[in-house]
C-alpha cells in the first residue's frame, strides 16, 4: 500500500505556485504466483514461476481523467546455478504484461528478464552483478506506465575483520508508454562499514544519482551522504 503526500510547487527565486496533489498516486499493489523447480544435477536447479501482478488506485480516476487500475502477469523460466562454491547465478527469461482499465491506454507486453551472480573471489572479495526488467506505474500525462530495466554491478571487499567496504554502479533505462519520453538513470555510490563492538557498527556512505531525460527541465544530478550508527542483533 503506498501512499503519498501533497507538495508545494516551488518557484525559481522563491515563492509557491500552489499546491501539487499526490493522493491520486495512492494505490495497493497485490501479487501472488508460483514456483515449480526440478533438480537437475548438484549445483543447477531450474524452475518456471507465475505469477498475477493487480494494481488498484485510491482514486477511480486521477488529476488527467485517467482510470490508472490495471490487472498483469508474469511467467518466466530460469536456472539456479552454482560452481564449486566460487560462482552462484540465478538466471530468467519470459514475458510480462499488464493490461489497463482505461481504454485510451495501450496494454504493455514485453520480454521479461533477470540475472544475479555472485563471484566469491576470494574469502575477502565478492563481486556480484545483476539485471532485471519491470513494468512500473506513472501518473505522467497520457502514459500508462513505463518500462524499466537496470543493471548494475556491486563490490564488496573485507580489509580486515572489523573493517570492510562496498563500490557499486548500476543504470537504468525507464521507457515511458504512449508519450515521447525515455529516462536515463546512473547510480554510483561507495560505502565504509566499521564494527564497534559485537553488537554495534558505524557506517558512512556516499551516492550520487543522474537523471538524462528528453523532457526539458527535468535533468537532475544528485549527491547524498549518510552516516549510520546500527545495532546488529
Amino acid at each position: 500500500q503506498l501512499s503519498f503526500d501533497n507538495v508545494q510547487s516551488l518557484l525559481t527565486g522563491g515563492g509557491t505556485l500552489g499546491t501539487i496533489n499526490n493522493h491520486d498516486r495512492n494505490r495497493e499493489l497485490y501479487t501472488g504466483g508460483a514456483n515449480v523447480s526440478y533438480f537437475v544435477a548438484p549445483g543447477r536447479v531450474v524452475y518456471v514461476q507465475a505469477a498475477g501482478d493487480f494494481r488498484r488506485y485510491a482514486d477511480a480516476v486521477d488529476d488527467f481523467g485517467f482510470n490508472r487500475n490495471s490487472d498483469g502477469y508474469r511467467l518466466v523460466v530460469g536456472t539456479n546455478l552454482s560452481w564449486g562454491g566460487l560462482v552462484d547465478a540465478d538466471l530468467y527469461v519470459g514475458y510480462m504484461r499488464q493490461n489497463y482499465d482505461d481504454p485510451s491506454f495501450k496494454d504493455l507486453g514485453a520480454p521479461a528478464f533477470g540475472a544475479t551472480i555472485d563471484w566469491y573471489v576470494n574469502r575477502a572479495t565478492t563481486v556480484s552483478l545483476y539485471a532485471d526488467r519491470t513494468i512500473e506505474e506513472t501518473t505522467a500525462f497520457a502514459s500508462s506506465g513505463y518500462l524499466n530495466s537496470v543493471g548494475g554491478v556491486q563490490i564488496q571487499h573485507e580489509f580486515t575483520r572489523k573493517l570492510s567496504g562496498t563500490v557499486r554502479a548500476a543504470y537504468t533505462a525507464s521507457e515511458f508508454q504512449d508519450i515521447d519520453r525515455t529516462d536515463y538513470f546512473i547510480f554510483v555510490g561507495a560505502s565504509l562499514h566499521y564494527i564497534l563492538t559485537r553488537y554495534v557498527y558505524l557506517q558512512g556512505d556516499y551516492q550520487h544519482r543522474t537523471l538524462d531525460t528528453n523532457i526539458p527541465t527535468q535533468d537532475f544530478d544528485r549527491n547524498q551522504y549518510f552516516v549510520r550508527l546500527g545495532l546488529n542483533y
